[in-house]
């Protein structure tokens, strides 16, 4: 099950791999209202280009202009999870 805490763990981690550096804050939003359920993400300025850019190359997403937020179905939300479950280890990363 994808949880807004598994979304936003999955980001800190992508960040980590492909920026080099934490991701700062990242907001997951779930609008009560939305059916179907999506989620809505807000990245930092400096993290979001190279975050979408991945994204972009790895999953089928649809990617907003600049660093506006990005919203996942439920679907596309578990895709991102299971990509950052799928990644090297992170200490296999750091020395990169």
């Amino acid at each position: 099950m994808v949880t807004t805490a598994s979304i936003r763990s999955a980001f800190h981690r992508i960040a980590l791999i492909v920026c080099g550096s934490p991701a700062g804050l990242i907001r997951v939003v779930v609008p009560n209202s939305q059916e179907p359920r999506v989620y809505v993400v807000a990245l930092s300025s400096e993290a979001a280009p190279e975050i979408y850019a991945f994204l972009t190359e790895e999953l089928d997403v649809a990617i907003p202009s600049g660093t506006d937020p990005l919203v996942l179905t439920a679907n596309e939300a578990a895709a991102v999870v299971r990509l950052a479950r799928e990644l090297a280890p992170l200490d296999a990363e750091v020395g990169r």
